[in-house]
């Protein structure tokens, strides 16, 4: 028997092959590392590579150890705009591209562990309200939450107030070993948690410069500068603290935390904030109130021809009429005509310019139910309830005029049966 055969047997099979050819399986395009190993290369070669990198995991795992090469990254600047007019941080975000092999790895010790074991968190941890980054958390989920929250309060309150609250670069300044302490409560094993110690320290980054002056008609060439380590950012999810009131709920969408406030418990809105700071600092965040919004909904108070006093402002909170939660923009009333007028100014301008230059009715129906029927659709079964006689007409006129383009079949089923 080898050295090799040897160390082979001593590896604890934490992940299959299976599994690892199903991730190299459906890896999507997407950038590369800095071991130039191309999506498309390890998806188009995972019959051949499965086994191997299911025993490169299972090595990494077993030892609670994480290859230098996976913790290396390149920051690249992406901007926030389509065309930018500045060149500043402050208008592009920072991404930092590890090796698709550790996004792999890190996609698989998610889904295979931390999913499982969020189903049954400690009592320590608040993940009811805690939506994004888990297999039952998607976006509707976590609007239905909030406006069924709302509308069920507004049934013996006169008014429900929402606060938008904005955390200054999240994702970026959260210590790793805050994370840690949360991931120390769950049900884990000793190695995936080892493991994922040693993934979060001694990460180092360096710069990407791609330089397209005069190279024009050649391969855009990188120049990367020495790396350097860091201890924040890299964080997938995170956990507020409960609200002081019992009556009061805190929804948390990854980043996005929004605070339910009926009109009983108007008075504990300043205490709220403040210990949502407090938190905030303590986990190396920042609260911008100046970001944060507030709305006051008061849905029915029209119908029953009353006035309904608003509380005071906040300090440094401003007070809007609109919102747009999570993609759906809805009023103060709790009417979503504003969302509906967004959705319907989605002209079909691009697809006849596509048309012009020749591409086919086929593809373009294609186009069409992708984009313009799924940007319809998008969390329809949360707002559909609010809308309006005349919201839906306007809504069904856009597949009309879909099927008098020839972009939408004739024999279709309307937009109420889609919903």
């Amino acid at each position: 028997m080898t050295t090799t055969q040897c160390r082979y047997e001593q590896v604890v099979e934490h992940v299959t092959e299976w599994c690892v050819f199903q991730a190299l399986d459906n890896l999507r395009p997407t950038a590369t590392g800095l071991d130039q190993l191309p999506a498309w290369f390890l998806r188009l070669g995972a019959p051949a590579f499965a086994k191997l990198i299911s025993y490169l995991v299972n090595l990494s795992l077993s030892t609670s150890s994480v290859p230098t090469q996976w913790k290396s990254a390149y920051i690249t600047p992406v901007p926030k705009i389509q065309t930018p007019k500045i060149t500043v941080t402050s208008a592009q975000y920072l991404s930092a591209i590890t090796s698709v092999l550790s996004r792999v790895t890190e996609r698989i010790v998610v889904s295979q562990f931390l999913y499982p074991a969020f189903l049954s968190p400690s009592s320590s941890l608040n993940l009811s309200e805690q939506f994004a980054f888990r297999p039952s958390g998607p976006t509707t989920a976590a609007l239905i939450s909030i406006l069924h929250s709302v509308t069920s309060l507004l049934h013996s309150n006169d008014f429900v107030a929402v606060i938008a609250l904005d955390f200054s670069k999240a994702c970026d300044t959260v210590r790793h070993w805050t994370l840690l302490d949360n991931m120390a409560l769950l049900d884990l094993p000793d190695e995936v948690y080892n493991w994922m110690v040693d993934y979060f320290s001694g990460h180092t980054h360096c710069t990407n410069s791609v330089w397209r002056a005069h190279l024009r008609n050649a391969r855009h060439h990188r120049q990367h500068r020495p790396g350097f380590g860091y201890r924040t950012g890299v964080v997938r999810r995170y956990c507020c603290p409960p609200p002081d009131c019992q009556t009061n709920l805190m929804v948390k969408y990854a980043d996005d935390t929004y605070l339910v406030i009926p009109a009983c418990n108007v008075q504990s809105r300043a205490a709220e904030l403040d210990n949502v700071e407090a938190w905030a600092e303590k986990n190396n965040l920042w609260l911008n109130r100046r970001k944060s919004v507030e709305i006051i909904f008061t849905e029915g108070c029209c119908r029953r021809q009353c006035r309904v006093t608003p509380p005071p402002h906040l300090p440094e909170v401003t007070r809007v009429t609109i919102l747009k939660i999570l993609g759906v923009t809805i009023s103060s009333s709790l009417s979503v005509v504003q969302h509906v007028n967004d959705i319907i100014c989605a002209s079909l301008h691009a697809l006849r310019v596509l048309r012009n230059h020749g591409m086919g009715d086929a593809a373009l129906q294609i186009i069409y139910r992708a984009v313009v029927v799924g940007k319809l659709l998008y969390v329809a079964s949360v707002w559909w309830g609010f809308t309006t006689a005349a919201d839906r007409q306007r809504v069904e006129a856009v597949l009309c005029r879909g099927v008098r383009a020839g972009l939408y079949e004739d024999e279709r089923p309307t937009i109420a049966q889609l919903v």
